[in-house]
């Protein structure tokens, strides 16, 4: 391992890719689970109504009622396939396309705007509800949950974007409305107002972004040190090893040669003993002449 995190074209890490990996598949989740109660709530609210044949349902369109869960369903879905894609790039350790990843972010950034405007233009005359009103609704508050969630890519042009379009899609559908139903409660201060305030999140979002992404780098590049630390005091302690050996067997080996040698002395010496004393059947000889004589 090198003293620093390899870093790849993208510039970010292949630990600080993994990481934004996760938090991208937890951000899909998150959506998908948002989507999902959304989906149960109307689900619930307009079969409420339905059965209760409550007299609300007569000044809302029955085009409302089926469009407005069946497009948060395919948002969720859309959501439940980006979040397959982004397993498959975390499980085969690929990063991601920035082409695609701000074509998502583009995506999901329009879905409040696209729900404000489809549900004006199909309630049209029937609002029950005004139009001042239903562009400071929960679709609205919706700009700010996704901000907060751009956040997870770390990277704060990202998070500027998403800022950026919302607050350009919120003031382009409030103008349109404001001169279309010619709305005197929509002042054009206000509208630019909400726009900055929504794009100055988006810039919020990129600051704390891009400071979890150094705290997190740094972090890394510590954890790189200490490794490389450790690294290194094993390799000294097994070069000290390996020195050790090498001398124990250099010791052996002399040892060994040593004692050839005095074995070799041994056996020199002994066959000098053996040439100098007489032969076995030299004393057999004299034994028996003795023996002979007595």
């Amino acid at each position: 391992m090198t003293g620093k995190t390899d870093i790849q074209k993208d510039g970010f890490s292949p630990d600080l890719t993994t990481s934004t990996l996760k938090n991208l598949v937890l951000k899909s989740k998150i959506l998908i689970a948002l989507f999902s109660v959304i989906f149960i709530g109307q689900t619930i609210i307009i079969g409420t109504l339905l059965l209760t044949n409550n007299p609300i349902l007569q000044n809302v369109p029955k085009k409302v009622m089926v469009f407005g869960p069946m497009f948060v369903l395919a948002a969720a879905c859309f959501e439940f396939l980006y979040l397959r894609y982004l397993n498959k790039q975390s499980r085969e350790n690929k990063t991601l396309n920035p082409f695609y990843t701000y074509t998502i972010a583009f995506i999901e950034i329009s879905f409040p705007a696209f729900v404000l405007s489809m549900v004006i233009n199909m309630a049209g005359n029937k609002l029950i509800v005004p139009v001042s009103e239903i562009l400071g609704s929960p679709p609205f508050i919706m700009y700010f949950i996704f901000i907060i969630l751009s956040s997870l890519h770390l990277d704060k042009k990202l998070c500027a974007f998403t800022g950026l379009i919302a607050g350009v899609q919120y003031a382009t559908v409030s103008i349109y409305f404001k001169n279309y139903y010619t709305i005197e409660a929509l002042v054009l201060p206000n509208i630019m107002a909400k726009s900055i305030l929504i794009f100055v999140c988006g810039l919020v979002a990129g600051f704390v972004s891009e400071k979890i992404k150094n705290a997190l780098t740094d972090a890394l590049h510590a954890q790189d040190k200490l490794i490389n630390k450790l690294d290194s005091l094993v390799k000294e302690k097994t070069k000290e090893i390996t020195f050790q050996k090498k001398e124990i067997e250099q010791q052996h080996g002399e040892l060994q040669d040593k004692n050839k040698e005095i074995i070799d002395s041994i056996h020199y010496a002994k066959r000098i003993q053996q040439a100098f004393m007489p032969s076995d059947k030299y004393f057999d000889k004299n034994l028996k002449s003795i023996k002979k004589d007595k």
